[in-house]
């Protein structure tokens, strides 16, 4: 539980107000929300595809950069793509192959009785 959260439970806040009195997030915190790694988080903010602002020594990304590139993402603009899923076709059934003992000849037995 961070700080903050700690704070607005003290204050009697429900997480409906906590959430909607964030306006920047750590990139770590926007990379959890976007279900991405830090790493590729980073490399958004460095291209310019997230806006960042800088606090001092800190990198912050502003929640409403998060709603735009999340609604920018299908458009050619931006790089994304909106595609459809090709077609599944479906597969033919498997058969295995029928069970052949080493050693074993096709046919009858020797002596000539089937077992």
């Amino acid at each position: 539980m961070t700080y903050r959260d700690q704070q607005a439970i003290e204050l009697g806040a429900d997480r409906t107000e906590r959430d909607s009195l964030t306006v920047l997030v750590t990139p770590e915190e926007a990379a959890r929300a976007l279900r991405i790694g830090r790493t590729r988080m980073y490399r958004l903010i460095r291209e310019g595809a997230i806006r960042s602002v800088s606090i001092g020594h800190s990198r912050r990304v502003p929640v409403a950069a998060l709603e735009e590139y999340v609604s920018e993402l299908g458009t050619p603009d931006r790089g994304g793509t909106i595609r459809a899923l090709p077609p599944v076709t479906p597969r033919p059934p498997v058969t295995p192959p029928a069970y052949h003992r080493p050693g074993a000849e096709a046919g009858p037995s020797p002596g000539g009785e089937d077992r």
